[in-house]
């Protein structure tokens, strides 16, 4: 049965079709004889997935990089990319390494059938070094991986050595993907909820292998075909399939809705940055009359604050964050003459 958005154009092999079915009479079959059969559907050019969200992936803006062992990091490079001028790179190095790149804003589960999906490619050594997608939602700490079972468009294509990340049972990117593939990872489990996103990669010791490169993210509400297909026999017996990995899917539609951050007004340095006793910041401009600076948790809550009036463009202006719980912050200065966001890290 074809579904309602899409229209029938053509049949391979003698297909008819009537009353929204594809039909075939295939004749006699030998035990074992295979036949391949294939329809032409087309949808209008107002029908296809859209696009919730997305990010090419161009700049640092919008995510950091952190790593939890060894001292390698994910980093925007020029050479390796899928579309645009940059990509972020994990380097496969023969060395223990646990790395993450972390979307510093959330998103709004939404849609009929939501997912985040990616560009990426990869080449590691198999089984041992690998790659996974995990999310958060925004009022839980915890961050949980995705089931390989929830990937349904270029999947994790290997089980990962425990070794790697103490993580037993672990599946993830892995091996070879000869070039660049989408991924697609299934947000049902989340709808309606808000939650952020991170990559992570890790290695071991042993042997190295090149990279895993990551580009364009995005939230889609995704609209695929994947209806029933049955063979029916002379004497009435039946199997059914439907097409794997959610069959095919129809390209988005429309522009990207605009979930656009905070717009800084002056450029905001911090140093050092990870921090771990006090942090130091500067602003581009001088900024007159009171300001505030506050350091907001991932849950929304404002955990360090400070005042301070007339603070010239360049000057240091400290916090002392020794007392400040590890984690994500975002650092906010907000003055008469507007407010901008950093990002920073406690450890």
């Amino acid at each position: 049965m074809l579904p309602a958005d899409l229209d029938f154009v053509s049949a391979s092999n003698g297909g008819t079709f009537s009353n929204g079915v594809v039909s075939w009479d295939l004749g006699t079959l030998a035990s074992g004889e295979e036949v391949t059969v294939t329809y032409v559907g087309k949808v209008d050019d107002q029908t296809g997935s859209l696009r919730l969200f997305r990010d090419e992936m161009e700049d640092d803006s919008e995510w950091i990089s952190l790593f939890t062992e060894g001292d390698l990091e994910f980093y925007l490079q020029e050479f390796e990319v899928y579309t645009g001028d940059f990509a972020w790179y994990a380097e496969d190095l023969a060395v223990e390494t646990d790395m993450t790149l972390e979307y510093i804003n959330s998103l709004i589960v939404s849609g009929t059938n939501p997912a985040i999906t990616f560009w990426h490619k990869y080449n590691t050594e198999a089984a041992a070094d690998a790659g996974f997608l995990e999310i958060r939602r925004i009022n839980e700490q915890q961050w949980v991986r995705f089931d390989a079972d929830k990937v349904y468009r270029n999947g994790y294509p290997s089980s990962v050595q425990y070794g790697t990340f103490a993580i037993p049972f672990l599946y993830g990117f892995s091996g070879n993907s000869n070039g660049w593939v989408q991924s697609y990872f299934d947000l049902s489990d989340y709808a309606g909820e808000e939650v952020t996103i991170r990559f992570r990669f890790g290695t071991d010791d042993n042997t190295g292998g090149e990279s895993w490169v990551v580009d364009d993210v995005e939230m889609q509400d995704v609209l695929f075909f994947d209806e029933e297909a049955c063979v029916t026999s002379g004497q009435g017996d039946q199997a059914c399939a439907r097409a794997p990995e959610r069959g095919v899917i129809v390209t988005p539609i429309g522009s990207v809705p605009t979930f656009e951050t905070l717009e800084n007004a002056f450029a905001i340095r911090v140093q050092p940055n990870p921090a771990t006793d006090m942090l130091y910041l500067n602003a581009s401009i001088d900024l007159d009359g009171p300001s505030t600076t506050s350091l907001i948790g991932m849950d929304g809550r404002v955990v360090l604050a400070r005042q301070a009036v007339s603070i010239k463009g360049g000057q240091l202006l400290a916090l002392d964050v020794s007392l400040v719980p590890a984690g994500v912050y975002t650092l906010r200065v907000d003055n008469a003459k507007g407010s901008s966001v950093v990002k920073v890290v406690i450890q």
